[in-house]
């Protein structure tokens, strides 16, 4: 049996290998203060452990964090300041994206897949930390895309910040940021979204900078104010995966949820050969994920999860929200689907933020998945716990 795992986090597009390493390590929770429980996941080759802490750092949807080649944590943000391995602030790593909207959430930025660390390409001390923040709460909003300069040899093996909030585009971007190693295996490119008007951003980080920049036109109408979706690239980075709403009615409702696969050519940072999933015709897509073979992908709504076949495009429901609320015996709050990533052991995981979660709970559902390609039985373990996460894990 081949098993997966997604995770609310952000990891590292291609070229990060499984087990210890640049994601050994995943921080969770969302509650303000020190004392609040909140945890940590551990990821070796074949398994992963699960710890309660507690720690200063809170997230409250914008999320990163990297270890070294050992395992070892290096650095998380939460799109408001840099934590050290020392759990406190890194030397000059406050003050991260300036903006009124900002100064509205001094605990933790809640835009999901607002933040990525990468390695900066042919040095192994410094490291780039990619951040997005809103310039205004009325839609389409214009947003910053940053870049932070972090240096590991300072501060005796901390690290400290040596350039911040760099801006290197303004415009009405959607939420989410997305990174794949070029094909020369140094160099990055980022990729972020207009909003209503989907056309792509594409840039090139090598050793000197950001040297290359173009807007890519997506082929696919779409009037989303505000969309909310990861740029998700397959491990072998020769595929991207997005999604949004083909319309908006009144009130902010959508129809058409749609999921957008394309080909991705890591010589020139272009995409190819669109095609379009409509997994939820009448609901938002949340989540998006590559299986760690890239033969699958995965999207979830608030109540479903949806596997894509990548030969066909066929799609089958592997699983489905069962109601469960936190805490038990209240009407808040429902653990449905949200985001997912897939983790740093090639498995699959799928978390929701449940605040209000005090306890621990394990269910195991069974799922018997009729696509030929899988041809077996998924176990879904759910799991809700203290560090107020909801985690679903996918065996296939």
């Amino acid at each position: 049996m081949k098993k997966i795992l997604i995770i609310l986090l952000f990891i590292l597009s291609y070229t990060i290998g499984y087990g210890q390493g640049n994601n050994h390590q995943w921080l969770l929770g969302s509650y303000n203060f020190f004392q609040d429980p909140k945890g940590r996941i551990l990821f070796d080759s074949g398994s992963y452990s699960l710890i309660n802490e507690n720690r200063k750092m809170v997230f409250k949807g914008t999320q990163a964090n990297i270890s070294d080649a050992g395992g070892n944590l290096l650095m998380s943000s939460n799109g408001i300041w840099i934590a050290s391995a020392t759990g406190d602030t890194m030397l000059n790593g406050g003050g991260l994206n300036p903006s009124p909207f900002t100064s509205n959430w001094p605990n933790g930025f809640p835009l999901s897949f607002g933040n990525v660390i990468l390695p900066f390409p042919n040095n192994t001390n410094n490291f780039i930390l990619l951040h997005t923040t809103l310039w205004s709460t009325l839609f389409p909003a214009l947003s910053g895309l940053y870049l932070t300069s972090i240096d590991m040899s300072l501060d005796g093996g901390f690290g400290s910040v040596v350039n911040k909030n760099d801006t290197i585009l303004v415009d009405t971007l959607s939420w989410g940021i997305g990174a794949c190693r070029h094909a020369n295996g140094r160099d990055w490119w980022v990729v972020a979204m207009r909003d209503r008007q989907p056309e792509l951003f594409t840039f090139l980080i090598s050793s000197t900078g950001i040297d290359t920049f173009f807007v890519q036109p997506i082929g696919f109408p779409s009037n989303r104010v505000g969309n909310v979706s990861s740029l998700v690239f397959s491990t072998r980075g020769d595929k991207m995966m997005y999604c949004l709403p083909r319309d908006q009615g009144s009130g902010g409702s959508v129809a058409n949820g749609s999921v957008l696969i394309f080909d991705f050519n890591r010589c020139t940072g272009t995409i190819s050969n669109m095609n379009s999933i409509e997994p939820s015709p009448n609901s938002y897509l949340w989540g998006l994920a590559f299986s760690a073979s890239g033969n699958l992908a995965y999207a979830c709504n608030s109540n479903f999860i949806f596997q894509i076949d990548m030969n066909d495009f066929s799609v089958d429901t592997v699983a489905q929200y069962d109601g469960f609320i936190s805490p038990v015996g209240s009407t808040c709050c429902g653990t449905t689907f949200m985001n997912m990533y897939l983790a740093a052991n090639g498995k699959f995981m799928s978390l929701v933020g449940v605040e209000y979660s005090t306890f621990m709970k394990l269910t195991i559902l069974t799922v018997q998945v009729s696509h030929a390609m899988c041809n077996s039985t998924q176990l879904i373990w759910a799991m809700r716990n203290c560090v107020l996460y909801r985690t679903i894990l996918i065996t296939i």
